[in-house]
């Protein structure tokens, strides 16, 4: 006899991998799991890999192998995950949320797990928690609506939503954090100022915005687990033996899936009288145990007037004396499985109505009551009765937890503060432009709103004008700052940034493009002229429908011949901003970020710099460490000879270390208008790469870069992108991701 509870395909081996709860004999009441490896051209030979624990000691629920072919298996009833190599060979056991119910392996022995609230959270090889995300498309779709998730080997997510049939994909980059848990509230902020280009005498307007999220306390709860412990029939009327199996693996399934680090849980049984057999208590294994050995008990034998079954009313009173030790105002569920018949008046010694007074008595006394499995004149609602929970499966205890635990969060972002924005002399404020008004030192020339309370997912605006006496590139402030206390009650502080304007002294000779307005990470969708990422940004979704793939795009597809082409002119040691690294010093940790998501063994990449000339700095190789390290050889000089960096990568991509069966990719990065050169120079050597079948990316740092020009030498316009912070290693590690397969190669 055996129950399959997950399987999955190892790519690599070519073999099903199946976790399998299994019995020699059907009246076994404990029985192990194992995971079977079946290979595909093996002729009907299996290895088998022993799980340890029966399956009243664990809960093995679900099974993954990720694109390295580690197998990773999950444990929901001692939260743990244990990681196997391809042949079955223990690699980890590892620690997992309190709430996880859902696995899929990653790339380098990552391991991603789908919680009850709908959060993913990413664990590294060694247990770490690298980063959490909320998994749900939006907040309107509830926590319940995941049903499933799965990772591919570029360390794309994607989660499954069961109600509006639809995949959600994110890419996560390791610095996720908009998931708070507990009394925590992290906060950002934004400034721009449009236009950013004007005449010595015009004025400008600066815009500043403050976003953020709080986390949530989950109410910390007394669960009462009360199971109808009435034993199996063996034989004749009044032969009895265990209680029956169902019902035990039923509080299991809710038991796996509760956090005892936050909450306590006690176990009662009940058949005809009730009995208290483990109180509250946040240790896992005596619950286990308790649901290992329950005492049970026959149900009351027929009589003449047709009374039969358990006595919900013991339930209730034994649920009573569990909860004497809760202390006043703490939040109390009473959970009871499988509830026995409530039968009218005079047919058996207990009634319905016996059964809604001792449930009133505890309702008074601040209990909720839950029945699962089976209806209850004594659940606290509707909602709360009935509830279907299976005995086996992944996550299905979920549905009764959700009826049983709340989660809180403050009603304000922020309790009060101030936001302060100082000018530079050379920026004059114009008077009663700020709004909402504010208060104008000119002493210290520092313009102060007052905040009051702002309510969650609220992102309120501040403007103002200036008018820049000085011709040249200026930052419009010296600093401006937001702190005050946040609605947890904790002190807050944020730096926002500081954006520059170009003030000419008259009309430039030809047009200069102004920079295209690129999204805000704020909360609110208004596209932005100036987009400083949230410190806590999630990974973007992007929303598919749930189809089967008829094209399947494989790493090996993906592999590239990569040119990396880097601006090393003297303007890239400006900095990023005020205290910040240079732009060479970001464009470096966004090469080394992009350089480490390479696929191993396929990619090969090259690394040029240009300034008034261009050099190869490391031939194109397999050898990623070798041209990581060469990032630390960048040399700088003044010029931008962009086209003389575009013919050098061509050169590289063409030459003998060309790979025939990867992709050939130019990635431009570079801060500055191209100088000794023209732009139709600079366009021709752009044709020539895409003529050659090059396929390329530009990326724009800074403010005073030539959008219009890079993105007509881009292979297609959303392939140019422009960041004018730190912005930039978030645009340049997304590449290896939007590279094509082979198939869509234009």
């Amino acid at each position: 006899m055996d129950y399959n509870y997950a399987a999955t395909f190892d790519a690599i081996r070519r073999q099903v991998v199946l976790l399998q709860v299994w019995a020699d004999s059907p009246s076994d009441a404990a029985m192990p799991a194992r995971l079977l490896l079946l290979p595909l051209d093996a002729m009907g030979r299996k290895t088998e890999v022993a799980l340890d624990g029966s399956e009243r000691e664990a809960l093995w629920t679900d099974v993954d192998v990720g694109p390295d072919g580690r197998i990773h298996v999950l444990d929901t009833l001692n939260d743990r995950l244990k990681v196997f190599d391809s042949v079955g060979v223990l690699l980890a056991e590892l620690a997992t949320p309190k709430d996880a119910w859902k696995l899929a392996g990653g790339p380098n022995g990552e391991t991603f797990l789908l919680t009850t609230h709908g959060q993913v959270v990413r664990l590294a090889p060694d247990g770490r928690v690298l980063s959490r995300f909320n998994g749900l498309p939006d907040d309107t779709v509830p926590t319940s609506a995941l049903v499933d998730l799965a990772v591919d080997a570029w360390g794309r997510v994607y989660t499954i939503d069961g109600y509006y049939h639809q995949v959600t994909a994110f890419e996560p980059d390791g610095n996720e954090a908009d998931v708070l848990e507990g009394e925590d509230c992290h906060f950002a902020g934004d400034k721009w100022v449009a236009p950013d280009e004007l005449l010595l005498g015009d004025s400008t307007e600066l815009t500043l915005t403050l976003f953020g999220t709080c986390g949530y306390v989950e109410e910390p709860t007394d669960i009462v687990l009360a199971v109808n412990a009435e034993t199996a029939r063996l034989g004749p009327v009044g032969t009895y033996g265990f209680v029956e199996p169902r019902r035990l693996r039923v509080a299991r399934q809710i038991l796996g899936l509760v956090d005892l680090d936050l909450h306590r849980v006690g176990i009662v049984s009940f058949v005809l009288s009730g009995q208290v057999d483990r109180p509250l208590t946040h240790e896992r294994r005596p619950l286990i145990q308790s649901l290992f050995d329950l005492p049970g008990g026959p149900p009351l034998a027929p009589t003449e007037r047709g009374c039969d079954g358990v006595n919900n009313d013991s339930a209730l009173k034994a649920a009573r004396e569990a909860f004497a030790d809760s202390p006043p105002g703490r939040r109390k569920v009473l959970i009871l499985i499988a509830p026995g018949m409530e039968p009218r008046p005079g047919v058996c010694p207990w009634t319905a109505l016996g059964i809604a007074r001792t449930a009133a008595e505890l309702k008074a006394g601040g209990v909720e009551i839950v029945a699962v499995n089976g209806a209850s004149v004594a659940a606290s609602s509707q909602a709360m009765s009935g509830i279907s929970v299976a005995e086996r499966g992944q996550g299905v205890g979920r549905p009764a937890l959700q009826q049983a635990l709340s989660r809180l969060w403050p009603t304000d972002l922020m309790q009060s503060g101030t936001l302060t924005d100082t000018l530079p002399a050379n920026m004059d404020y114009v008077l009663g432009s700020a709004s909402p008004p504010a208060g104008w030192d000119a002493a210290t020339r520092t313009l102060s709103w007052r905040l009051g309370r702002i309510e969650r997912g609220l992102t309120p605006r501040f403007s103002l004008q200036v008018r820049p006496s000085e011709e040249g590139l200026w930052p419009t402030n010296v600093s401006a700052v937001a702190e005050g206390v946040d609605g947890w009650g904790d002190p807050f502080h944020v730096v926002l940034p500081v954006p520059k304007i170009r003030v000419y002294g008259e009309l430039p000779p030809t047009a200069t493009s102004s920079a295209t307005p690129t999204p805000t990470a704020t909360v609110t969708a208004t596209p932005e002229p100036t987009a400083t990422p949230r410190p806590t940004s999630p990974p973007k979704p992007i929303y598919l429908p749930i189809l089967p793939l008829t094209a399947a795009c494989r790493p090996e597809t993906r592999n590239a011949d990569i040119a990396l082409v880097i601006d090393s002119s003297s303007s890239m040691t400006e900095t990023t901003r005020p205290g910040g690294p240079t732009k060479l010093a970001a464009a470096q940790e966004a090469a080394r970020a992009f350089l480490a998501q390479l696929a191993a063994g396929g990619s090969q990449a090259a690394l040029i710099q240009f300034s008034n000339s261009a050099a190869v700095l490391v031939p194109l190789t397999p050898d990623i460490a070798a041209v990581t390290a060469g990032l630390d050889r960048l040399t700088q000089a003044s010029g931008t000879r962009i086209d003389l960096a575009l013919d050098s990568a061509v050169a590289e991509l063409t030459g003998s270390s060309r790979r025939p069966g990867n992709n050939p990719v130019i990635i431009l990065l570079t801060d500055g208008e191209p100088t000794g050169t023209t732009t139709d120079a600079v366009q021709q050597a752009a044709l020539r790469a895409k003529g050659a079948g090059m396929l390329v990316f530009t990326i724009g740092l800074g403010q005073a870069v030539d959008q219009a020009l890079l993105g007509s030498i881009a292979s297609r316009p959303e392939w140019a992108y422009f960041a004018r912070t730190r912005q930039t290693w978030r645009v340049s590690t997304r590449e290896s991701h939007v590279i094509p397969c082979k198939p869509e190669w234009p």
